[in-house]
């Protein structure tokens, strides 16, 4: 793990607001460097819920942040805690809508200077493209899923719960 990064999220708990949106049977994530020794960590967009901003407004706002993509948040799905020290984090999930992909690119975190940014891609996966990534760097939300219809399937979200707590 990078020293910017312990630096600037570490050793306290940060509350997470992502998006998960789920296109032509595809789903939009981030990869990020730093967390896992190696290799990119790719997860749905996300991040720090800002004091006095709704989690409705920060997955929004990072979706945009970090793809260049406007959303629409949607239900609450599931949340998870993230634990690695020096990292910790309760990360709350929403459906994302975004009706435009076009404008796909990578973003940057507006937290860390140029030279220490953490997203490195954005990019659209088949749950078959997931299934090739390794495990460790993957957000668990991805590990066990049989369809992105059934992650976007209401009736499963307490399943995908009980997975990853």
């Amino acid at each position: 793990m990078n020293h910017e990064l312990q630096k600037t999220f570490g050793h306290r708990l940060r509350v997470r607001a992502s998006g998960i949106s789920v296109t032509d049977n595809r789903v939009l994530l981030v990869g990020l460097s730093g967390l896992v020794e190696g290799m990119l960590y790719w997860c749905p967009p996300g991040g720090g819920v800002k004091f006095g901003e709704s989690v409705r407004d920060a997955v929004e706002r990072e979706i945009l942040e970090e793809t260049g993509l406007r959303a629409t948040t949607g239900r609450f799905m599931f949340f998870r805690e993230y634990l690695n020290p020096p990292l910790h984090a309760l990360e709350l999930y929403f459906e994302a809508g975004i009706e435009d992909f076009s404008g796909l690119g990578t973003g940057k975190d507006p937290e860390l200077e140029e030279g220490q940014q953490l997203i490195t891609e954005a990019a659209l996966f088949t749950l078959e493209e997931l299934n090739r990534l390794p495990r460790k760097g993957l957000d668990p939300v991805f590990h066990h899923l049989p369809s992105l219809d059934y992650l976007c399937d209401a009736a499963h979200w307490l399943n995908i719960q009980k997975e990853l707590i």
